[in-house]
């Protein structure tokens, strides 16, 4: 996370989150994600998409956290397992992504949406307060 300062002309790093892997694409979020938000209302969060099918959300908040308070689609690493056992293709669902991140957008009318697409040719409604697909689009 770096931070600008506009009357020094400064820009340095505030503190570092380790990916697993390079972003394809980001989005803030000012609405504590999961279904344990630790009784807070607000905060500075980010929504991150890679290569990987699952979406990783970090608290900016929080300096040198070690892991991401929610990261939504996590059914998909059975399926992983499953499809390296027998070969085949995964099929698109309804409740995770199974392909690369590419585009992710939040909705300011109801702070709790998050939309994400995907490789996977599917558009998803991730319910942030469940932490769920709430909707998937083909």
């Amino acid at each position: 996370v770096y931070v600008y300062e506009d009357k020094a002309d400064n820009l340095y790093v505030h503190h570092d989150i380790m990916l697993p892997g390079i972003p394809l694409c980001t989005e803030w979020l000012d609405i504590p994600v999961g279904k344990n938000p630790e009784g807070r209302t607000q905060g500075n969060f980010v929504a991150i998409g890679t290569m990987e099918p699952d979406i990783e959300i970090w608290d900016l908040d929080v300096v040198d956290c070690m892991y991401p308070n929610a990261i939504l689609g996590q059914g998909g690493q059975d399926a992983e397992k499953t499809k390296k056992k027998q070969k085949k293709k995964v099929k698109a669902n309804d409740e995770y992504h199974i392909d690369a991140v590419l585009a992710l957008a939040a909705n300011r009318q109801h702070r709790n949406l998050l939309a994400s697409a995907s490789a996977d040719k599917t558009v998803k409604l991730w319910d942030l307060t469940t932490a769920t697909c709430a909707k998937s689009y083909t």
